[in-house]
């Protein structure tokens, strides 16, 4: 993702430092509240998708994209989860950047 990119440039730039972490945080956190929006609507979401699997119209174009995807291994819902499950790892990496770098 272009935030992760953001942070490798601050940690594998020389001579950047706290100032690129601040750039790419923020540059994150105005998006923040969208991740936020999607994980509260997530199970309502998910109950229509499963809902609209019964029907063969929705199922079979659910069929053709995953066919077509770059990796076909993984259904809609696998890619649907993925930003709920990176809400609590940007806590995680923010707990850990407090607790690794200094105040100063």
């Amino acid at each position: 993702s272009a935030f992760l990119e953001e942070l490798k440039k601050g940690f594998y730039l020389p001579n950047i430092g706290g100032t690129q972490l601040q750039y790419a945080f923020g540059n994150f956190i105005p998006k923040l509240p969208l991740y936020c929006q999607y994980y509260v609507d997530f199970d309502r979401s998910n109950e229509l998708r499963q809902k609209l699997k019964n029907n063969a119209k929705f199922r079979g174009l659910l069929e053709k994209i995953q066919k077509e995807s770059p990796n076909p291994m993984l259904d809609l819902d696998t890619y649907m989860i993925k930003p709920c499950q990176r809400l609590p790892r940007y806590k995680i990496l923010m707990e850990a950047l407090i607790k690794n770098t200094s105040s100063e």
